[in-house]
């Protein structure tokens, strides 16, 4: 009852997952912990894969940072450069998802996503789907309201917030 509102980045929809074929890595990682939040009731934000895959580093957006000279401009630079060579290496191939960041971005600027109620259940018995989020935007008293999720980012506001913030660093 003293938490007002949990914020998290996990979970997929139509991104599919990033550990399995439908399980994202921080839900996977609990899927236990993740269901008693989804049916705790309190207010809760997630910001899956289905949003932070509309953040990316791309070259122009890492290419903005290359005249911010700070020590965190620097290390934010090197990385998201860390990042790119990853995904490009092992990962889908394109510009790097900022998926933790995306979480931060929510927080000090909610208007830079656009949510969605509905009704979230999180799996935790079969092996095939352990962690998969179960995101259903046509509720019911069946299936009522729990959560609230991240569908769209503007990813050009999010990341001119990130260069705005490490400009203001000496």
């Amino acid at each position: 009852p003293r938490i007002r509102q949990v914020v998290a980045m996990g979970g997929a929809r139509r991104e599919g997952g990033n550990i399995t074929a439908s399980a994202e890595f921080n839900i996977h990682a609990d899927p236990d912990a993740a269901d008693i939040v989804a049916r705790s009731g309190v207010e809760l934000v997630l910001l899956g894969l289905d949003v932070t895959h509309q953040v990316t580093a791309t070259p122009a957006r890492r290419a903005r940072l290359s005249g911010l000279e700070s020590p965190q401009a620097v290390a934010v630079r090197q990385l998201l450069d860390f990042s790119a060579r990853t995904e490009a290496e092992i990962g889908m191939g394109g510009p790097p998802p900022m998926h933790d960041p995306c979480v931060i971005l929510w927080l000090l600027a909610p208007g830079l996503f656009r949510l969605r109620p509905c009704h979230l259940a999180i799996e935790t018995r079969s092996p095939l789907t352990l962690g998969h989020t179960a995101v259903e935007f046509r509720t019911s008293d069946r299936h009522p309201q729990n959560a609230l999720w991240g569908i769209e980012a503007d990813a050009d506001g999010a990341f001119d917030l990130i260069c705005d913030l490490l400009e203001r660093y000496p």
